[in-house]
């Protein structure tokens, strides 16, 4: 009954006092004083001489005893206890290393009478270890939580690459109707303002000139360089303006020099030329051509229609004067250009948006990647998610260090 009441007074004393200096002597260790009682008849099991009490790392000790010899002690024996640790592959801690007669024993708890000292280590461990999966819960969630983030950037990034290709893809197919549209409505403007034009100066002419404008529109009028013989050539251009086909269409005019005087052709010796167009020239159709050598004189700078006569499919006739025919020409134009350039000016050519879309796919195939480096902003966004991600991933690692030392 002493024996039993001195123990009791030692393993309360060493409940107080258990030190923990590393991670593992928190579980391990239970101090130099701490003894147990064993039951009658208890089996022990005796460690390797060469086997190293101090040679302990952060993970669980399993003892094998099976290669071991053992002692059966047949009365009740107070051993001091080195450490605790396990000869079964358990959770908790079953059993004791132990010092009997100056040598290391182990002894399952199975054969100790009073088990309090195991209890209070195996309730440290565990609720270590549910701390420890609270923690490991807490960093999980966090990390995952992370990833949500990550994949809420990659998504939102990537919808923005994808509408901007498609964008893009649609805009390039759509260009052409885009052009034609667009140059349908710059003619339209022109036409608006070159009719106000062309109807201001109608308004101001006289009675014959309408009548001759409303037949024809004279669109050229040029008398060619002279040849090595002095011969020049006549180019005249019209548009039937009236509503009846043009059958021959006649004209008549003098050559004059750069000073304005008439001048002869040296092979006919006249100043006057003539000429004549074959139609038929519908409504709206242009007429007219080249007459070669109508004047033969080095001189010849220019050749003054002084009369234009006009036959139709229907047998009338029509004949212009040579004032009505000076104002013609002076007549505001109304054919209406529109240059490529005006309409690459506002809408955007293939070539920019196949550029467009190129660069849409290079920054989607690279979010492919992770490579978020196409926008500031999301670049800035990844690599803070990714430097948090990094430093739970580093504390999750600390936390696996931990619980190694659960496992055997």
């Amino acid at each position: 009954m002493r024996t039993f009441r001195l123990f009791s007074i030692v393993l309360i004393s060493a409940l107080h006092i258990i030190p923990c200096v590393a991670q593992y002597d928190r579980y391990y260790s239970v101090g130099e004083e701490v003894y147990v009682v064993t039951t009658p008849k208890a089996i022990i099991y005796r460690m390797p001489d060469d086997y190293n009490n101090a040679s302990l790392n952060c993970k669980r000790e399993l003892i094998d005893t099976l290669p071991l010899k053992h002692k059966i002690i047949k009365k009740s024996q107070l051993l001091r206890v080195v450490r605790c640790t396990n000869v079964t592959n358990q959770p908790e801690f079953d059993a004791y290393l132990v010092e009997y007669k100056d040598k290391l024993w182990v002894v399952n708890r199975c054969y100790v009478q009073d088990n309090r000292l195991l209890e209070m280590l195996n309730n440290r461990l565990n609720q270590d270890k549910e701390e420890l999966k609270k923690q490991y819960q807490d960093l999980s969630n966090r990390l995952s939580c992370l990833d949500g983030q990550l994949d809420s950037l990659r998504v939102v990034c990537i919808k923005e690459c994808t509408d901007s290709l498609n964008y893009y893809k649609q805009l390039l197919s759509q260009l052409p109707c885009m052009r034609d549209s667009l140059l349908l409505a710059v003619k339209a403007q022109k036409q608006a303002i070159i009719d106000e034009t062309y109807n201001k100066w109608y308004d101001e002419q006289p009675a014959s000139t309408q009548k001759a404008a409303k037949a024809l529109a004279i669109v050229e009028m040029v008398l060619g360089e002279p040849n090595y013989v002095g011969g020049c050539d006549y180019k005249f251009g019209y548009v039937n303006k009236s509503q009846k086909t043009i059958k021959y269409l006649y004209w008549t005019g003098t050559a004059y020099n750069a000073v304005n005087d008439p001048v002869c052709c040296d092979i006919r010796d006249t100043a006057t030329c003539s000429g004549r167009d074959t139609g038929p020239i519908e409504t709206g159709y242009r007429g007219g051509g080249i007459w070669e050598c109508v004047v033969y004189n080095h001189s010849a700078y220019t050749l003054k229609l002084s009369r234009i006569k006009i036959e139709y499919m229907d047998g009338s006739t029509m004949s212009i004067s040579a004032a009505d025919i000076r104002r013609l020409v002076q007549a505001p134009s109304t054919s209406v250009f529109v240059s490529s350039y005006e309409t690459k000016k506002l809408v955007m050519s293939d070539e920019i948006c196949q550029n467009y879309i190129s660069m849409w796919q290079n920054r989607l195939d690279k979010l492919n990647e992770n490579d978020f480096t196409y926008s500031h902003n999301a670049s800035e966004i990844y690599k803070d998610i990714l430097a948090r991600k990094n430093m739970l991933l580093s504390e999750l690692g600390r936390l696996n260090v931990k619980v190694e030392k659960y496992l055997f």
